[in-house]
């Protein structure tokens, strides 16, 4: 339920939003992020709950043994990023602001998964999505929580570049960038200290971003906690999709989605009849558009990414090279750094969307580089269950480490480049 006093605080966040470029201008961040980038464009208050409301939405979903401590304010903003080319662009965000909390917040991210449909991501919709109520459950156990859109999805301009690690760590540091602006804009105090989880696509996101914090002196890594993410496209999530391990209806959309948007940063192919049989070469492309849903594409689609592509680009996939095989190491590398926090990595060996082998190889490459890592299979949870099962106990885990909810701590180092 939406509080009566939508339009008034909605003025005022647009009032404390007018005076935040020159602030966000100044600090020794500034020069090194470019011109504008992480800067505050608008800000739409989008729900405001009390904490029985938040508690009513999380057992909805439902969340087990979640508990609701404070109600939560969450707004639309808008910022200023960078595209896949490296231009000037914007991009949104869901900002979830725990009320009536005091001392100062640590930030929790939450990187949303698989989205097709622009108005599908947790800024715009509360309905049929998971990611509004994950970023309520965050806000409410007393974390500042940013929940990016990614480029191309809510009021951003474009195509979404899907599963596009750069792109899914530049929006979403400059996501961060820009709450935390804003949230102090407002008054809220903050850390510092921000902890990361994602789920699926925002698996693969949320170790992205986590490799790129240090770029932001002014933000410290505590922790890591991806769900069922596609962490390995080369040995592991594209050859599922040819050996039965991922359904294989979920696995057409996958590879539609995923050759269609890589050919717009790598240029795969001339035309669409070079990678997909006829009639998906005509029928598929205008699809991918952000104007459709997954309900739109899914009766669209063959019943499996044999019928889907040709057998010369099935041949390619399974051994790239040229662009093909850039576009697939480009990102199956975000676990191929070095974290210096504790890192939780959760997947379930009874997913067929994405296999669990793909955390056990992120896990494999953080250890190999002396990371510290964890993987807590979900056992019977399918892959849209695994988050659902997995939230409340990465939302324990983050208050542990918080400073934010205990006695004052030293600062966390940052996370190292690979």
């Amino acid at each position: 339920m939406l509080s009566r006093s939508l339009v008034a605080v909605s003025c005022l966040a647009a009032t404390l939003l007018s005076g935040a470029s020159a602030a966000v201008a100044s600090g020794p961040s500034a020069a090194a992020r470019g011109p504008g980038r992480g800067d505050p464009i608008s800000v739409t208050l989008v729900a405001d709950h009390d904490r029985a409301e938040v508690a009513a939405i999380l057992a909805d979903v439902p969340f087990t043994g979640a508990r609701s401590t404070y109600g939560v304010r969450a707004y639309r903003i808008e910022y200023r990023t960078v595209g896949a080319d490296g231009r000037p662009t914007t991009a949104s965000a869901l900002v979830a602001v725990p009320d009536g909390r005091r001392g100062p917040a640590d930030t929790v991210v939450w990187e949303h998964g698989t989205r097709v449909g622009r108005a599908d991501v947790a800024s715009v919709s509360d309905t049929d999505n998971l990611d509004r109520p994950a970023a309520l459950l965050f806000a409410t156990a007393g974390f500042l929580t940013v929940a990016p859109d990614y480029l191309g999805l809510g009021t951003g301009p474009g195509r979404h570049p899907y599963v596009h690690a750069e792109t899914e760590a530049s929006a979403s540091l400059d996501a961060l960038r820009a709450a935390h602006r804003f949230a102090v804009r407002s008054g809220q105090r903050l850390t510092g200290d921000v902890m990361v989880s994602g789920f699926s696509q925002g698996g693969h996101a949320a170790m992205a971003l986590g490799e790129v914090m240090g770029q932001e002196p002014a933000l410290r890594l505590r922790a890591l906690a991806p769900i069922s993410g596609p962490y390995d496209l080369t040995g592991t999530e594209i050859p599922a999709l040819f050996d039965g391990r991922v359904d294989p209806m979920i696995g057409a959309f996958y590879l539609a989605y995923w050759t269609l948007s890589s050919d717009r940063l790598y240029d795969l192919f001339r035309t669409p009849s070079q990678v997909f049989r006829a009639p998906y070469d005509r029928t598929l492309p205008p699809l991918f558009d952000g104007a459709h849903s997954e309900q739109d594409i899914i009766p669209a689609l063959p019943a499996s990414p044999e019928l889907l592509v040709t057998p010369e680009f099935r041949a390619r996939l399974l051994r790239p090279n040229g662009a093909l095989r850039q576009a697939i190491d480009d990102n199956s590398a975000t676990c191929q750094w070095r974290p210096r926090v504790p890192v939780r990595l959760y997947a379930s060996s009874a997913d067929r969307e994405v296999p669990i082998a793909n955390s056990e190889r992120c896990a494999a490459d953080l250890r190999h580089r002396g990371a510290k890592v964890t993987v807590t299979d979900l056992g019977d949870a399918g892959h849209m269950a695994s988050p659902v099962v997995a939230l409340p106990g990465i939302v324990d885990s983050f208050r542990h480490l918080s400073t934010g909810h205990g006695p004052a701590g030293s600062a966390a180092p940052s996370a190292t480049a690979r």
